[in-house]
């Protein structure tokens, strides 16, 4: 004989509780210092890229449309990470932004390193031109 409807309720419609209430759950737990420093270094280590062993940081020449600048970067850095370092510090829109070395295009997705760059390198900028319709 199937079961019954009520008992289809029971086992699949009831939610379960994985978690076992007990009476100081509402309590609040204190943490010593040095406990909140190791949540501070956690998130800390959360948020960095984990670094290779010939990871530096360096600073590159960027010629923006005939003014020069140097911008620090990291070699695991993209080219799109380049571009918005660029669109932030000199106030340009990112999407307007053309990255080039040596009359070639550089692509968004690959890092300074595939492209070769490296410490005294100069990359040309150039910005698309607005076309007002």
């Amino acid at each position: 004989m199937p079961p019954k409807l009520s008992e289809y309720i029971n086992l699949f419609c009831k939610p379960k509780s994985s978690k076992v209430k007990d009476e100081y759950s509402d309590i609040p737990i204190r943490k010593n210092e040095d406990e909140l420093e190791w949540e501070k270094c956690g998130k800390l280590i959360m948020e960095q890229p984990l670094l290779k062993k010939d990871t530096h940081s360096f600073y590159v020449g960027i010629n923006l449309n005939g003014s020069s600048f140097q911008e620090e970067v990291w070699s695991f850095d993209t080219i799109f990470d380049l571009k918005m370092k660029i669109s932030r510090s000199q106030n340009v829109p990112f999407r307007l932004i053309i990255a080039s070395q040596e009359e070639r295009l550089l692509d968004d997705h690959h890092t300074l390193e595939h492209h070769g760059i490296g410490r005294d390198s100069t990359i040309d900028v150039y910005t698309r031109p607005i076309i007002q319709k």
